[in-house]
């Protein structure tokens, strides 16, 4: 099946995510900020709620160490020890700029709650950038360079998006915070895999 083929020019699509983070940049920039939160806000359901409660579980930290692991199974240890120094980098600079900008989160820059979600509370400081955001994009471009598919690529960034549009709907961040998040979370687990490791050698 075409969608299960391996591609040879990985790079490719991946210039293909870039333009879409860059087309987010602009909607980022050009969005007032708060718009997208509040109609996140508007089409609350209590499914949505446990759907959205869900994909921000899975943009924490701790999700980065199976998927550390399946590169040290699928890439070997050099592979495993750039990405996970990556990560490692990234969650310090992630928590770096979040004490520099001390950007207020939803709950502070409107000076109200929501009604309470199933799991979690809105907290009011360290808003920009997201890291369940940095979180989700780092892990779906590290497992696009793993197994490079469409059905891959397709699998793993839908998940990120998702991950960073709970973000917004649970109100803990901006729409501009997700997206600056997800270029952190991509560029650093990119960039690992640029060391001319190879991770196709057992084909």
């Amino acid at each position: 099946m075409k969608m299960l083929e391996k591609i040879r020019l990985p790079d490719r699509f991946v210039i293909k995510a870039v333009i879409g983070i860059g087309l987010a940049i602009n909607l980022a920039l050009l969005i007032p900020k708060g718009i997208v939160v509040l109609f996140m806000q508007d089409i609350r359901t209590p499914f949505l709620d446990y759907v959205m409660e869900l994909f921000s579980f899975l943009g924490l930290g701790i999700m980065v160490v199976p998927v550390l692991i399946l590169v040290w199974w699928r890439c070997g240890f050099l592979q495993f020890i750039a990405s996970g120094g990556s990560a490692v980098f990234m969650a310090i600079m992630v928590q770096a700029l979040k004490q520099g900008f001390r950007a207020p989160r939803p709950a502070s820059f409107f000076e109200f709650s929501p009604e309470p979600y199933p799991f979690s509370t809105p907290h009011e400081w360290f808003s920009f950038p997201s890291g369940h955001s940095a979180t989700a994009f780092f892990i779906a471009i590290t497992l696009f360079m793993v197994f490079r598919t469409r059905i891959a690529f397709i699998l793993a960034f839908t998940y990120a998006v998702l991950v960073a549009i709970s973000r917004i709907y649970l109100f803990q961040h901006f729409f501009i915070d997700t997206v600056f998040g997800a270029i952190l979370g991509f560029s650093f687990g990119y960039l690992a895999f640029k060391t001319g490791i190879r991770c196709d050698g057992r084909e």
